[in-house]
């Protein structure tokens, strides 16, 4: 199953969780929050019952771009594979709404996005300025 929330939704459902998984201070966690709340960013949620076994957010650009983020898997159970077609089958939604989406993906969700669709259209490289 598949749901939806707004940042307030999803936060008061699983700040403890995303700090956890993305190493945050409760300060942190609750600049993060209000920052999401404010540029509109909805989560999609993936259970197996009432088991949460992964999310991600999409945060609005413009009326047509949306940017991936926060792409993490709660349960070590749930499969790269099924991780793959959650992402998958909400992009498609997106994507048929009349949204495409962009993202910055770091070394650990880039093979992840791939195996859902996903493809590299620019490569970007940060460089320290000294």
């Amino acid at each position: 199953m598949i749901k939806n929330y707004d940042c307030e939704q999803f936060f008061s459902k699983y700040s403890n969780t995303y700090r956890k998984i993305f190493g945050m201070t409760l300060d942190e966690t609750t600049y993060v929050k209000n920052y999401k709340s404010l540029a509109a960013s909805s989560f999609y949620c993936k259970y197996n019952g009432s088991k949460l076994l992964a999310f991600f957010s999409v945060t609005k650009v413009s009326d047509s771009i949306l940017e991936l983020g926060d792409v993490s898997r709660v349960s070590h159970a749930f499969r790269r594979q099924e991780f793959a077609a959650f992402l998958n089958e909400v992009s498609e939604k997106l994507y048929i709404d009349g949204c495409s989406i962009v993202g910055f993906p770091n070394k650990l969700a880039l093979k992840l996005e791939l195996q859902a669709g996903y493809q590299i259209t620019k490569y970007y490289l940060k460089q320290p300025t000294i």
